[in-house]
């Protein structure tokens, strides 16, 4: 009995400690795939330009992709994005980010615990288009 209680415990613990980003409770993955892309992943590049970090949790069916963009004095917050859990079971993520400026399009593909990021971004009003690409690591 006293073994469960250690166990279960631990389990309600480690549960707290790993709640998401913000204060979402992940639940357990159905998926192997889909839980390799849950959790707070950091650009490879710390001194990157483009986007220090990526929070993916799962919300119901879904997950809910949250990315910051560089800025100063503070990372500036791009929002939150669903999409479904089940588009993961490839090991690839698509989301479009829609801002006043730009359309930006990504691809999430995970790859041996790296996940890389082609991000697309069209301008709007202006004559060019970017594709840029960076790798994050939990």
């Amino acid at each position: 009995m006293k073994r469960l209680t250690l166990v279960l415990m631990l389990l309600v613990f480690s549960i707290v400690l790993l709640a998401g980003c913000g204060s979402v409770v992940i639940t357990p993955p159905i998926d192997d795939n889909i839980a390799k892309f849950v959790g707070l992943w950091q650009n490879v590049d710390e001194g990157t330009n483009h986007i220090p970090r990526i929070c993916i949790t799962e919300k119901g069916d879904n997950l809910a992709i949250e990315v910051w963009g560089t800025c100063s004095p503070e990372d500036c917050y791009w929002g939150e994005e669903l999409v479904k859990s089940s588009d993961a079971i490839d090991g690839e993520l698509n989301v479009v980010w829609l801002f006043s400026f730009a359309e930006q399009t990504q691809k999430l593909l995970l790859t041996d615990n790296i996940l890389k990021v082609t991000t697309y971004i069209h301008y709007i009003n202006v004559v060019m288009d970017k594709e840029r690409i960076d790798y994050f690591q939990k």
